[in-house]
């Protein structure tokens, strides 16, 4: 039900970018909505390419990435936004309505922006675990665990269909047929973090 519920936001999120980009063209041009959506984009690919180190204690490996580099690229995507907003108020007569422009900049910039700090802040404590017998997830208050020599496969599994929302996550094949998965996508783990997890299970469990 909730990639569902995420397939339908994005799909109206997009609609809604062009809807309002199109009413948006003649205050703001082209040049400008394109370079806020590249650098948005940068950012987010930016995030999505970062890599964590795990820490280890005792006999315990956890990966829980750093939370730093995702506040700034937060914070580059709504600079883009105040950069685009300034330029409007700049260079119009400030009694007309901006409600389009206004709309197109706070979804391309002031969404994605909110989305990530919000997941950031909740997501925080997030983390993957190894000892010598089981792979274990924490995802808020919700903790599971699956013994590794149970897992005869791992792999990435992609939640989304569009660029800007790159939701994965990590689907345990276990040796009985049955299926598990490890919700990364809401984990606050990038794509990069999420293949070392899956690296780290297929060399505990010596798989191809």
């Amino acid at each position: 039900m909730a990639k569902k519920n995420t397939k339908i936001f994005i799909t109206l999120y997009s609609l809604s970018i062009i809807i309002s980009g199109y009413f948006s063209y003649a205050e703001l041009g082209f040049i400008k909505p394109l370079v806020g959506i590249l650098m948005s984009l940068g950012a987010i690919h930016f995030i999505e390419n970062l890599k964590s180190k795990p820490s280890v204690k005792l006999d315990i490996i956890e990966f829980n990435p750093s939370e730093f580099p995702k506040y700034v690229a937060v914070f580059i995507i709504q600079s883009v936004g105040f950069l685009l907003l300034h330029s409007i108020y700049q260079n119009t007569d400030h009694t007309e309505s901006h409600i389009w422009p206004f709309i197109f900049i706070g979804l391309i910039t002031g969404v994605p922006g909110i989305i990530l700090f919000v997941s950031l802040v909740i997501n925080k404590n997030d983390s993957i675990s190894f000892d010598q017998i089981k792979i274990s997830w924490k995802d808020n208050k919700e903790v599971n665990s699956r013994r590794l020599e149970d897992i005869a496969d791992v792999t990435l599994v992609r939640n989304s269909f569009i660029y800007i929302f790159q939701l994965y996550s990590i689907e345990l094949l276990m040796k009985d047929d049955s299926k598990v998965e490890i919700p990364t996508y809401r984990m606050n783990f990038t794509k990069q973090d999420i293949l070392l997890v899956i690296k780290k299970i297929k060399e505990t469990n010596n798989l191809k």
